[in-house]
């Protein structure tokens, strides 16, 4: 694949991508309309039930969205797998907002969030100081060392630094 060719289908990608989280919005708001001038919360239920099967939607954070929006709590009909909204509270008056952000912008959501970067020197140094006081063993340091990818060059820097702190 030429590089034309891979950077017209990443724009695709993307123009495609941008579109499809702006109808799966008007959906939602759809959904919020229906129960705050119907009290139907079947739309939602659709919505996330189908959701969940499109492994790219973030229905956990579209989940909280719509909780942010109304007074429902969901649950999950073990026999059928099939998502239901109900009420929290009957007997007080029905929520229903439509927030004036969209659910991908929504800062309550943790679709975007990005994993947090192990500081595995940290930890090498952290783990070797609790075998010094007796606290892991050498076999446990070694298995942690291992699997973060130290150098055997790596390990000496950090047994050294460990030792000139405890001087």
């Amino acid at each position: 694949m030429s590089t034309t060719i891979f950077n017209t289908k990443l724009t695709s990608f993307i123009k495609s991508s941008k579109t499809q989280r702006d109808k799966l919005q008007f959906l939602i708001e759809a959904g919020l309309w229906q129960y705050a001038e119907h009290g139907q919360t079947i739309w939602l239920g659709k919505l996330l039930t189908q959701s969940k099967a499109v492994k790219s939607i973030p229905t956990v954070t579209i989940l909280k969205y719509i909780k942010e929006c109304t007074d429902l709590r969901c649950s999950e009909d073990k026999k059928t797998g099939v998502l239901k909204f109900s009420r929290i509270k009957k007997d007080d008056a029905k929520k229903c907002v439509i927030l004036p952000v969209t659910w991908y912008d929504w800062k309550g959501g943790d679709h975007n969030a990005t994993e947090k970067v192990t500081d595995h020197e940290g930890l090498a140094i952290k783990h070797l100081s609790k075998v010094l006081d007796g606290g892991h063993s050498m076999k446990y340091l070694a298995d942690v060392l291992m699997r973060s990818g130290f150098t055997t060059e790596k390990l000496i820097n950090i047994v050294d630094s460990v030792q000139l702190k405890a001087a």
